[in-house]
């Protein structure tokens, strides 16, 4: 066999593996495309319990947000737990009130 001239002599061609999970990746798509939310309606009837172990190993182990929390000192002026307590129902209650903690995705990309 011909010495390679690409910086890897004994190894595979560069991208040739990349080449392959391209390929790989479009044809689970295409499938998935057909046959995918059929799967997943069967795995669920089935084996619900290998499901949920599915949906956790697609999930991100972690995830980075910005928390920003709004109105803190909502009871700073409470003097006892019953006044707390009315003015967080009155506070959930007023559907144009602002969340006290609202989340935000970063991603990574």
């Amino acid at each position: 066999m011909a010495a390679r001239t690409d910086g890897n002599p004994a190894g595979r061609p560069r991208g040739s593996k990349n080449k392959l999970n391209e390929a790989f990746v479009a044809d689970l798509y295409r499938e998935w495309q057909t046959s995918g939310p059929a799967a997943l309606k069967k795995m669920v009837e089935n084996d619900p319990a290998s499901f949920c172990r599915m949906i956790a190993s697609v999930l991100p182990k972690e995830m980075d947000t910005n928390i920003s929390l709004h109105s803190v000192n909502l009871f700073a002026e409470s003097k006892t737990f019953l006044e707390a307590f009315r003015l967080a129902k009155a506070y959930l209650a007023d559907e144009s009130a602002r969340p006290l903690i609202e989340l935000e995705q970063i991603d990574d990309e």
